[in-house]
This record gives structure tokens, sequence and C-alpha cells, in this order.
């Protein structure tokens, strides 16, 4: 029988080669898949431990490009294949050789799945996922088995150990792979965490309360991280204060956790408004202080500190905290100058609930009967046809519609400020956006008159958004648009002062326009002869599409300037102007 090739044994020359590596790698598994034995298995991770500690130290190949090799090479579903040999695998998983191969197999998941989403998403596609849900469910490994970290010897206990274990992967995978939050919930995965998190050993409940960060819809069960502060002493003094020691130190850490995914557990945590208080009240805003004054702090570790001040600041007694630190306010707005356009979103957040532009309805300006649509990008396209049938009713719209360069946020407080109604698209990613929420707010603070519609099916508001909503009536859009639109007009009207004379001109003026969208073959082909003379009509064309096209120049300027080129045939500028000019006319 051939026999296992050891990593300790590998030259540096093959430390510094992926493909010397992957032959190592598939060798040493074919191996123990052909024996098809625990024992083999035991001895092939063994081997893959050392070659990941080998390549760790010498810094050539990344732990990234490893997992991938190892999971490519099958080493998830060769793990899999012998485990399934076990009959019991409940009864003897904390006994050896079974625990032995779960705790090595699990170890170099825990590090590659940290580095990688490729590692990540194999880990979901093959099974391993719902194996670690099924494994944290055996009544062994439950939350009141796990009542000490260390046993009497001072070892890890064998229970503490592969409960963290497969809580580490877990973690990993939900917060490197986005996609994998909907599978874990579909295994009940939040369900499971919960009941981690009155575990006695603060590790596990803290870890619990991460997965859950990552994996819940939190706003649509904000329950979930009611009566939870009693978790954040330890993430902030165990796990945040060591990382930032490092980062203050210029340290990498191997083992534990970065300041990065501690800030960004942090970013949700806050959501939560007990949270944000008790994150104030444990000098969490002296650990964000430290964070943004690291001279070499990476885009996320500014983004996630930024964003957790955001939630703070919607909260006003901890916002008067917030502003009673100058110097950390100062670095928050620095960042208004980012070139990453969230981390320049999340401070513009900070400047306008700490700085409003203006207070007690006081609107700075002259607001002229404008509507404000307020929507998320991802209901675009229901906000549009909304924005379309305002203009039809003869009303001024503002509405951002290419996502708006520079500082977002203070032009959003702008239009808030010069718009006399606002209209608030509701939806789910809605309710999750800070930007939408400060708008919410901003205009609230305002006074201005705020209407709420439905643009997501079935949508339940929750959280801020449904305290912001109250009692108020709201129009289901995305349901039945048109009845539900006249019923949201007569709101708009009415916000607006429009008195009855003035609705029926508006009404007789919209009714005129529509007639007017009936002409004959020779109506359109006189206007397309003075548009676009020279140039040779599209048999299709009728004047419903030239409405069509209408919405692309105004909305979508470059794909409208590639039609002009590349279908119509109308290349000179001047012909161009001339044919932009006859269609907004139209």
């Amino acid at each position: 029988m051939a026999e296992r090739r050891k990593a300790k044994d590998l030259s540096e020359e093959q430390l510094s080669s992926l493909d010397s590596i992957r032959e190592f790698v598939s060798y040493n598994l074919r191996l123990s898949g052909t024996s098809g034995s625990l024992e083999a298995l035991s001895g092939v991770l063994a081997s893959l431990k050392v070659l990941f500690k080998r390549v760790n130290s010498h810094g050539v190949i990344t732990i990234a490009s490893l997992g991938q090799i190892m999971v490519q090479q099958g080493l998830i579903p060769q793990v899999h294949a012998i485990l399934s040999t076990e009959d019991d695998c409940e009864r003897v998983i904390l006994e050896e050789p079974l625990f032995d191969i779960l705790v090595t197999y699990r170890f170099l998941l825990t590090r590659f799945s940290d580095k990688s989403a490729g590692v990540c998403q194999a880990i979901c596609e093959q099974g391993e996922l719902q194996r670690l849900v099924t494994e944290l469910r055996f009544p062994r490994l439950s939350s009141d088995k796990v009542t000490r970290e260390t046993d009497l010897l001072g070892k890890q206990d064998k229970t503490f150990r592969l409960v963290n274990l497969n809580m580490a992967v877990v973690y990993n995978v939900l917060r490197v792979f986005n996609q994998s939050r909907t599978l874990f919930r579909s295994l009940e995965g939040v369900e499971l965490a919960q009941s981690f998190l009155n575990c006695a050993v603060n590790r596990i409940s803290s870890k619990a309360l991460l997965i859950i960060a990552f994996a819940a819809d939190l706003e649509c069960n904000p329950e979930l991280l009611e009566n939870t502060t009693d978790k954040l002493p330890y993430i902030l003094h165990k796990l945040l204060d060591p990382a930032l020691e490092a980062r203050e130190e210029g340290k990498q850490i191997d083992i534990g956790f970065n300041a990065d995914e501690i800030f960004h557990c942090l970013s949700i945590l806050t959501r939560n408004e007990s949270n944000a208080r008790k994150f104030a009240e444990l000098d969490g805003l002296g650990r964000v202080e430290k964070m943004m004054s690291v001279s070499d702090k990476t885009t996320d570790e500014v983004l996630y500190s930024l964003e957790t001040i955001w939630n703070l600041c919607f909260i006003d007694r901890v916002k008067e905290k917030v502003a009673e630190r100058e110097a950390l306010v100062a670095k928050c707005l620095e960042q208004k100058g980012a070139e990453c356009a969230a981390v320049r979103r999340a401070a513009g957040g900070i400047d306008m609930e700490l700085n409003p532009r203006h207070e007690n309805g006081n609107s700075g300006g002259e607001s002229g009967g404008q509507v404000m649509i307020s929507y998320n990008w991802g209901n675009q396209p229901l906000a549009l046809q909304l924005r379309d049938e305002l203009r039809k009713d003869g009303f001024t719209i503002w509405m951002d519609v290419e996502k708006m360069e520079g500082d977002m946020l203070e032009k959003m407080a702008e239009a808030v400020e010069i718009s006399s109604v606002i209209i608030c698209c509701v939806s789910e990613t809605y309710r999750d956006s800070q930007p939408c929420r400060s708008e919410a707010s901003y205009a609230y603070k305002l006074g201005k008159p705020v209407i709420f519609v439905m643009v997501e099916p079935g949508f339940k508001p929750s959280g801020w958004l449904g305290v912001f909503m109250g009692m108020n009536l709201y129009y289901r859009l995305a349901d039945e648009f048109h009845p539900q639109y006249e019923k949201m007009l007569d709101r708009v009207r009415g916000a607006l002062g429009i008195s009855e004379t003035a609705r029926c001109e508006r009404s007789h003026s919209k009714v005129s326009d529509r007639k007017g969208s009936d002409w004959t073959e020779n109506d359109l082909r006189d206007w397309w002869d003075k548009a676009a003379p020279g140039v040779r009509m599209p048999e299709a064309l009728d004047r419903s599409l030239l409405e069509e096209l209408k919405k692309w120049q105004q909305d979508m300027p470059a794909q409208f300037r590639s039609v002009l080129i590349n279908d119509l045939s109308i290349v000179e500028l001047v012909a161009q102007l001339r044919f932009s000019s006859a269609l907004r006319k139209l």
C-alpha cells in the first residue's frame, strides 16, 4: 500500500509552488479515499494541518489559496463519505478517533473560511453547513452540556472544543459569504443559535449572538436582540480590545477576531436601541475613536466604525454623548472626503444627524409645491412609475435616478428642504437602509408632510419604520397601482393645498395630454421628418415608443445616446441635438 506523504518533507521551493501543493493535497486525499478508514483520514488530516502551518509561516502561498486547493481536491465530500460509514456518529462524536478527526478538520475549515469566500461557498454547496447545524443539535453538544472551557487538567473541554470550532466555521461562512444566510435560516439555524445565547461559557454565548447578527432578519425580528446587552461586555473586553491592541501595535491576529469584523457585528447589534445605549455606557465611543486613530486603518474598519456611530446618532440621548466627543466627531467627518462611496455616505449621515441644517420646521428655502420621492435603489422601477404618473398630473418631482455623486446626504437634505411633500416608497430594503432612515427622519424634523406608499408586495413595516408610520394611512402601490395611486393623489393634493378648481384644471390637462397620444401614421411621419431629416424611421415606431425613448433621455442619458448612434444612425452632433430637442417637446 502507498505511503502517505508528509508535509514536513516538502522543500522551500515546493512550499512556494501552487502546483506542488495541489499535487501533494491531491495525492494524500486520494490515498485516504482509497483506504476509506478513519485511521487513514486521521493521518491525512494531520499532514494537511502541518501543511497549513508551514504554508502560513512561509508566507508565499496565501491561506485562501491553500483552502481553495483543498476544497477543489475534494476534502469536504471525502470527510463526509468516511464519516457517513459511522452507524452512530452522535454517540461517538466525542470519542477517538472521530473526535480528533473532526477537531483537525474543523480547525482547517475555520482557518480557510475566515480568508476565502470560495471555501465558504463550497461549505454551503457541499453539505458542510447542514452537517454543522446537525451536529450542534446533538444532545451531547447542546448548550447545557457546554459548562466550562477547560477540564480539571487544564485542557480544553472536549464538548466546548468541538462546539466552539463548529460555531466558528458557521460564523465565518455567514460573515464572508452573504448567500449562506438564506440557507442557514432555512435550516432553522437562527433558532439553534438562540439556544446557545444562555450558554454558561461566554465565548460560546457571544459567538451565538454574532451568528444571529449576521444570519437573522433583525428588522423583521427585532426581538432577537432583546435581552442581549449582557453579551456586550464580553464582546468589547475580550474580543474587541485585544484586536484594537494588536492594530495599534501593527500586529496581525492569527487566531481570534479582527477589529473590522467585530465592528461589522457592532454595526448590526447597535441597531437595537438597548444595545446602542449599552455600547455607549461601556465606552464604546472610546473604542471607535481608538480605531479611527490607527494610521493604516482599512476601508472596512472605517466603514463599520462609522456605521456604528451612525446608529447611535438616531437615539437622542446617545447622540448627545457622541456630540460631546469632539475629536471623534472630527475624525468621522473627515471621512466625508473618502474615496469609498459607502464611507462618504456614513460620514455624511453622522453629519446630518449631529448637525441638522434646519430645525423646528424651517425648510431653509422656498418649496414651491415640489414633491420628493424617497426610495431605495432596489425599488426603482415602481418609484419611476410613480414619478411618471405624478408628472402627468402636473406635479414637479424631485427624485434621484442616477445615484448622485459627491455628498449624497447633503443633496438629499437640500431636496427635503425645498420639497413640500415627501413620498416614502417603503419596503424591506428601504427599512434596512440608513440613508433612507436619515431622509425620513429629517423630513419629520422639518415638519414636512410625509406620505407612505408600499412598493413591496406583502411587506409589513417594523422596527424604526413601523414606529415612524404609526397609525398613518399608507397606499399599497405594489398590489394595485392605479386604484391606490388615485387615493394617494388626494393626499398629495391636500398636503399641497390644491383647490378643487385647480384639481379639475390639472385633470383636464392630463386627459388632453393623453388624447394627444393617438397620432395617425402621417402625424408620426411629419414629426420624424422634422426631428430627424434624412434618417430612415424605424418601421415599428409609434407614439408610445417615442414616449418611452423620452424617459430614457431623462433617466438614462448614456443608453439614450447609444440608441441614437447605434440604432437610429443619428451620428452627427447637430442631428443629435435636433432630435433631442424635438423629443423633449413631445
